[in-house]
């Protein structure tokens, strides 16, 4: 009795042992796999491969025209390159911001894909104005605010 109770227990443990490296092995799989289809979709086979910088990278003024200048022209990485421009602090980069909330249109019950929430958090962070999530209140936000440089400018 006790050599089987021995062996269950071992089967067990071992079971324990492999089970979390079969389920990582499966998700690894599987992440590779939606990163193929990812790559296979038309929409990513008409961008340009472009430097991409992770969070925090953007260092100087060049960079971030570069990373502005591919979010207008829908080459860019949408998910990342708006919080970039919201880390490095380039208000500059509000149209391009625009851009990538117009290309992610959020759903009729209000929610979001996740890039449409991150541009979002990014222009909430460079701006610090709390507007909301529809990308025409950004629009009028963003008209309002170069009116009010246009007069701050004469005035000086």
């Amino acid at each position: 009795m006790k050599t089987k109770t021995n062996k269950f227990i071992s089967s067990i443990l071992i079971a324990l042992t492999i089970l979390p490296l079969l389920l990582l092995e499966t998700a690894l799989s599987s992440m590779s796999y939606a990163q193929k289809r990812r790559m296979d979709t038309q929409h990513n086979k008409q961008r340009i491969s472009i430097q991409t910088y992770p969070p925090g990278y953007i260092a100087t003024a060049e960079e971030a025209k570069k990373v502005r200048e591919s979010l207008l022209a829908g080459t860019g990485n949408d998910h990342d390159d708006p919080m970039n421009l919201a880390e490095y602090g380039d208000i500059a980069a509000v149209p391009a911001m625009l851009a990538v909330l117009k290309r992610y249109p959020a759903n009729a019950d209000g929610s979001m894909i996740c890039t449409r929430w991150h541009c979002l958090a990014a222009l909430k962070k460079l701006t610090k104005a709390a507007v909301g999530n529809e990308t025409e209140d950004w629009e009028k936000w963003w008209e309002e605010y170069q009116q009010e440089r246009k007069v701050k400018r004469k005035t000086t």
